[in-house]
């Protein structure tokens, strides 16, 4: 999706629910599929969205020029991805994303959940010059038992790996619980 979407304080509420996908197959799965240049603002995601791969209100943002923002949106839904990054904003960006004045308040993960890069706005922010600002995360982030390999959570972004990203004036509420590199924020 490349276009503006304009939710005027809607919910859209889904039952995704995407077993048959092999884990680390691009089964990106959330409102938003994959987005790119995109913005999308004043909706809220209701419902739940199960899925192998990069899960969130936007599922992914795909690498490219083109910068997306997401702005005033919350998420209410129950997000689980069986591997990949997961995040009640966005799964999973590539390419460079502006996420301002966002809110989770869904449950995300359940007991078999595993992998990495979970956080509670964002799973992975991978888009150099990627920014969360004015974010908050209220949404219980649920884990299988400590030590089953569940890394990189945290209750805004579980990973940064690109330069020059900034995370600003955001909060979490909620417990971050995982196996290693696990943090509040």
């Amino acid at each position: 999706y490349a276009g503006e979407f304009v939710g005027n304080d809607h919910t859209v509420t889904v039952n995704i629910n995407i077993t048959n996908g092999n884990f680390g197959t691009n089964y990106c799965t959330g409102l938003f599929a994959f987005v790119s240049g995109a913005y999308i603002h004043d909706v809220t995601l209701g419902g739940s969205v199960y899925s192998s791969n990069s899960v969130g209100l936007v599922g992914r943002v795909a690498s490219g020029d083109a910068e997306t923002k997401v702005e005033n949106c919350t998420n209410e839904a129950t997000l689980v991805s069986g591997n990949g990054p997961l995040g009640g904003i966005v799964g999973r960006a590539d390419g460079k994303v502006t996420v301002l004045s966002c809110v989770n308040n869904g449950t995300l993960g359940d007991t078999t959940w595993t992998g990495s890069d979970h956080g509670g706005i964002a799973g992975k922010l991978s888009g150099a010059e990627s920014r969360i600002e004015g974010c908050a995360n209220h949404g219980k982030l649920i884990m299988p038992a400590v030590g089953s390999g569940t890394n990189n959570v945290g209750g805004i972004v579980g990973t940064v790996s690109d330069k020059n990203c900034t995370v600003i004036r955001c909060f979490n509420d909620a417990d971050a619980i995982g196996s290693n590199k696990v943090g509040g924020i």
